[in-house]
């Protein structure tokens, strides 16, 4: 199990996934920071949650903040083409999904059936 203990995490995409992974973020001990591109209007409920949670969330842009972090979870509707993740690769900050950060953390047995 990878610890993440004090590591800055930046999550693009403050959709359900993005906003589950900021509280798991928390749970081990990660400081998360959530960016959104969408109006502030359109995701208010989830910001309001995030910041009553106490954690930092942007919302209309994807602010320089996000680059100052240890590693970028992606929300899966975030193109990998969208001008944030590609500054990200250039700037070489390692990039996951919700799912790969979410295993990363799973103490069980993970069984696969095809």
């Amino acid at each position: 199990m990878k610890s993440y203990k004090k590591s800055k995490i930046s999550i693009i995409g403050a959709a359900r996934s993005g906003e589950a992974a900021a509280y798991l973020a928390v749970k081990c001990g990660a400081i998360p920071f959530v960016s959104d591109k969408s109006p502030y209007e359109s995701i208010s409920e989830v910001v309001d949650r995030l910041k009553l949670a106490g954690i930092e969330v942007e919302a209309g842009e994807n602010s320089e903040k996000v680059y100052n972090c240890d590693l970028m979870i992606v929300s899966p509707g975030v193109p990998m083409e969208a001008p944030v993740l590609v500054e990200a690769q250039k700037r070489g900050i390692g990039m996951i999904s919700e799912v790969e950060f979410a295993f990363s953390l799973c103490k069980g047995r993970i069984f696969l059936i095809i």
